[in-house]
């Protein structure tokens, strides 16, 4: 799985990693699935591009 490989890797070590789903479900079942395997969070489909916008500066602080 590729989110194993960047939250093992020697880089992701390094820095911050964001990373945030895009979904086709927002059930609570898929929410508890993504912060489990270690995503910061989730947008789901379809989506407005401003809600991704909103995350980004939101965990980006800026």
């Amino acid at each position: 799985m590729a989110l194993n490989l960047i939250c093992t890797s020697q880089l992701g070590k390094q820095w911050f990693k964001l990373l945030i789903a895009l979904t086709a479900s927002a059930e609570l079942e898929t929410r508890e699935q993504i912060k489990a395997v270690g995503m910061n969070y989730f947008v789901s489909k379809p989506f407005n591009p401003n809600d991704l916008l909103n995350q980004l500066h939101f965990w980006l602080g800026t």
